[in-house]
This record gives structure tokens, C-alpha cells and sequence, in this order.
């Protein structure tokens, strides 16, 4: 068994983890709440750590047995890995693979040699979860779409179908 200082602490940070404050402007009271989401979040992570590829409906049941009720929409769910940066979808959205963005590099050039070798090609979309924050210098116009092309082209190499933009590795030059 734990140290009782430990198990504590533990209790704590999963009580921080999973709680959201809301302070009542009436009586300064303040209210706890379940934040749904993050309980969601930490499920996959706990899902993930024990397979790291999953099939997209066995992920689906298995989370939804470890926290039943809380969506209905397996499409709702899954996206909720991705925009949290848990994991990326893989063979044509039929499988999901544990990408965690805490694991990924800091710079760059590194965070997007690790996110091609996990996948070969990405969206615009996808990409945006997994990017480092950009530089909060703007160009003249405040144009964040465009200084986010100009970041995407530094580092990958683009291709255009008809409806998508996909992004790959970059050859080295």
C-alpha cells in the first residue's frame, strides 16, 4: 500500500484534474463540478498506456464502458482525442494511435519529424492540435491564416487534392 501522505496527494491532483471551480458573483460562493471532458481525457490517456493503437469502435465501447453516458456520438468522442492532442487517427480514421502532445519536442523541427514518423500525411486541421504555439508576432494585417501556411511550409511539404490540403515530411535539402 501507499504512505497515507501519498495516497493524499494523489487524491488531490486526480480531485484538481477532473473538478472545475465556478464562483457564484451573488454570495462568493464557490461550486465544484465535474468537469466531464477532462474525466474523458483522462480515461483515454489511462486507455491508451494499456494499447497504444486502438480500433476506432473497441475504443469507443471500452471508453464508454469506463464512463457510460456521457456522449452518444462516436465521432464526438474520438475528435475530443485529437483536439486535446491524446492521439491521432491513422488508416483512414479506422484506427486511432496514443500521440500524447506532452511527449512531443518543444522546437519544431523536431515536433514535426516525431509527428510524421507517427503519420505520413496530415491536414491542416489535424496539424493545428499539435503545433507549438506560434510567435506572437504578426504580420502587417494580423494575417494568422497565412502565418500559419508560412510556418506549415518550413517545415513540411504540401499537396492539394481537389477537397484537402495534405501535409507531409519535408525533404531534406
Amino acid at each position: 500500500p501507499l504512505y497515507p501522505q501519498a495516497e493524499d496527494v494523489i487524491r488531490s491532483t486526480l480531485f484538481k484534474m477532473v473538478i472545475t471551480t465556478i464562483e457564484e458573483p451573488k454570495d462568493n460562493d464557490k461550486q465544484l463540478f465535474i468537469d466531464f471532458q477532462k474525466v474523458a481525457i483522462l480515461v483515454a490517456h489511462n486507455l491508451f498506456r494499456r494499447k497504444i493503437i486502438w480500433i476506432e469502435e473497441e475504443l469507443y465501447q471500452e471508453w464508454q464502458a469506463k464512463i457510460p453516458g456521457t456522449t452518444t456520438d462516436p465521432t464526438m468522442t474520438t475528435q475530443l482525442l485529437l483536439k486535446k492532442g491524446v492521439a491521432v487517427a491513422i488508416e483512414g480514421n479506422k484506427k486511432w494511435k496514443y500521440l500524447p502532445i506532452e511527449k512531443l519536442s518543444k522546437t519544431p523541427k523536431e515536433r514535426f519529424l516525431q509527428l510524421f514518423d507517427c503519420k505520413e500525411q496530415w491536414t491542416k486541421v489535424e496539424l493545428e492540435y499539435y503545433l507549438p504555439p506560434l510567435p506572437l508576432v504578426v504580420g502587417k494585417n494580423n494575417d494568422k491564416t497565412k502565418m500559419l501556411d508560412d510556418f506549415l511550409m518550413k517545415f513540411t511539404s504540401k499537396y492539394e487534392s481537389a477537397t484537402t490540403a495534405y501535409y507531409f515530411r519535408k525533404d531534406e535539402e
